[in-house]
Order: structure tokens, then sequence, then C-alpha cells
């Protein structure tokens, strides 16, 4: 048993002294990134938001050590990203990728656009799906970008999206006159007056429930998460702040006619802005009135609903005294509410009264 024993150790022994302990600076600790060419801003004088201009650097990156050193040994490719906000764009040199050689990469070109408030560049060592990374991350200082106002968050030349749609947000309304023009039962309609027209400058708050928000407050924050319900523009999961004592005068509803609502662009326009049509005409009701109190009017001069190009929808909220069904074919002198839209639908526009008074059979709405 003895003899036994002794040559187990001693094969213990000689495997333990085949095995090489790895040093802690064998590995990568983290990736250092400089912006050695491009515009970053500053807190106090962040640079402007825009949807499409592309903003242009150029890194230079190095791998370091577990003891802060160069790593050398590491070559190879890494992933760039940008956050919490911004879009990569490729093309032209531009690139996605960091190419390592001797735990060093110079001249890495990227372009920048969509971002809004303060972002960073970000350089993973992820690896593939044959070669596992290390997961060593390093970002760069901070790039200070403006954040997007109503208006740059809605305008778009494709009706069913934002064009940050996705993104968390903070609406710039700080200095400007942003109004709760309309609340429902879960959410609330905001439109900024301070904008020269009315194009693209409202947008719909979602709270899910009743806000506890009036008509005719002013905001002085807002954030939350930009969504596209059913191309819908919406900021959802939202944190505001009242500016309590001031008061702005509320928006004239938008006049709508025949011409516009022949046009989605000019109704994405006025998305969740008020509006009001007068002397419409009621269409004959189909299965979209039982399920979604759904109901089309002809903005046709005659009467008659054979003209599609000329109709909208009407979506009325429950408990709505009024109703189409027996009224089909009658004119009413004037309804009242804000645009909304919803892919599904057809038309995929309608306004939507609120309260009672926002339709009227002979006279103006209230």
């Amino acid at each position: 048993m003895r003899k036994i024993c002794i040559a187990f150790l001693i094969m213990v022994v000689a495997v333990a002294s085949c095995v090489t302990k790895e040093g802690t600076s064998n590995k990568i600790s983290s990736f250092a990134v400089t912006i050695t060419k491009g515009e970053k801003g500053s807190e106090a004088n962040p640079l402007p938001f825009s949807a499409d201009t592309l903003y242009d650097y150029i890194l230079s990156a190095k791998a370091i050590g577990r003891k802060g050193e160069i790593f050398t040994a590491f070559s190879g490719n890494t992933r760039i990203r940008v956050g919490p906000s911004g879009l990569l764009v490729t093309g032209s040199g531009r690139t996605i990728e960091a190419v390592f050689k001797n735990g060093v990469a110079d001249g890495i070109q990227i372009s920048i656009k969509r971002a809004h408030g303060p972002i960073r560049i970000w350089i993973e060592d992820n690896g593939t799906d044959e070669i596992p990374g290390s997961y060593a991350t390093g970002i760069s200082e901070p790039i200070y970008f403006r954040n997007p106002t109503i208006v740059q968050i809605q305008t778009t030349d494709n009706p069913e999206l934002s064009a940050i749609q996705g993104d968390e947000v903070k609406v710039d309304v700080k200095g400007r006159k942003v109004v709760v023009t309309g609340k429902s039962v879960d959410g609330f309609y905001i439109t900024d007056t301070s904008e020269s027209t009315i194009d693209f400058a409202s947008i719909y708050v979602y709270t899910f429930n009743l806000p506890d928000i009036e008509v005719g407050d002013v905001l002085a924050s807002l954030a939350g998460n930009v969504d596209e319900y059913y191309g819908f523009t919406e900021i959802s999961y939202p944190i505001f702040k009242i500016d309590e004592g001031v008061s702005v005068t509320l928006p004239k509803p938008e006049e709508l006619n025949a011409t516009m609502v022949a046009d989605p662009i000019t109704l994405e326009k006025l998305e969740s802005a008020s509006v009001v049509a007068h002397n419409v005409w009621v269409c004959p009701l189909n299965s979209d009135f039982a399920k979604y109190n759904q109901w089309r009017v002809s903005l046709d001069t005659t009467p008659g609903c054979s003209d599609e190009t000329k109709l909208i929808n009407v979506l009325t909220p429950s408990g709505f005294t009024f109703t189409p069904k027996g009224h089909e074919g009658i004119k009413i002198a004037c309804i009242k509410g804000f645009m909304r839209q919803h892919v599904a639908a057809t038309p995929q526009f309608m306004i939507a009264p609120l309260t009672d008074s926002d339709l009227s059979l002979e006279s103006e709405c209230q």
C-alpha cells in the first residue's frame, strides 16, 4: 500500500510539472479608443441633431493588457458600435469593424447619423463562431448632440415610420412652447407652438392610463421611447414635467379638405395635430364600426362616398353620444378631433374626436 501511494504522488507531481500557470498579463483587459478627427461638441454646445446628416470620424485604438501595457499579441477584427443612440453608416471606406495588428488599429473611418444626447463609440472583441472573443471592451470620450424637437422626431417621407423609431429620447422642449392640446383616457396630444408651421409639430404621449395633466399645460421636460403603433408615432413610457405658471394660446384646428385627405404625406404632417372638417357626408358603415368604432366620412362637395380618395375615417371614443348608425348619407356640419393613423385601417388616417362637443350636425363645433 505504501508503494502505491508513493507511485501516485510521483504521478501527480509529474502531471503538475507539465502545466504552466497563465500570467495575468497574458490577456486583453480593454481597448483604448481615441477620436483623432471629427466634431465632438460639448455639453454646453452640442452638435445639431439630424436624422440624415452624416458626422465623420477617424479613430485610433489600442488593445490593453492586464497590466496596462499595449497587448501586441492581439491581431484581428473587432466590432464597432455607438450608443445609446446613433446609427453607423457603411460604404465609401466607412466601416463597422476595427482591424488590429500587433495590438493597434489606426485610421478607422466611421460615419454616424441619428445621434442625440451624449453618445460614445464602442469597440468590442466578440470573436466569431469559430474563435471565441475575449469580450474586452473600450469606449471613446463622449460626443455631444442636441436632443431632437418634436418636428425632428416626426419628420419623415414614410407615413409608417419615424426617423428615430425605437430610440429612447429626451425631447428638446427647453425654451420652447410645447402645449397639451388634448387629453384622452390613455395619453395626451402635444404641439410645439414655437414652430413656424403645424407640419410635423405634434405628437401623442402614451401614458397607458388617464394622465395627470390638463389641456393648456406647457411641458418643461419630456422623455420616453419613440414607438410606432401601427404607423402612429407615440412617446411611450413617458417622464414629463409641467412648466408651472406658463400659459400658451392653443393652436387653432387645421381645416381639412378633399385635396388634403387624398395625400398621405399631407396627413402625416398633421399626425396628432388638432384638425377639423366641415360639411362631410356619412358613408355606409362596414364591419370596422362594430369592431373598432371606426366609420368613414367623405369630404366631397357632393353627396356620396364613391371617390375613396376623398374619404377619411372617424374614430369615436366609447360612450360617444352620436352614432353614425342610421345616419348614413347625412351631412355633418362639423367634426373636430386629432389626426391619428392605423396602417390596417381603410383609409389609414382618421379624425379622433374626444368629446360630444367635437361633433355637430347643424352648427360649428364647440
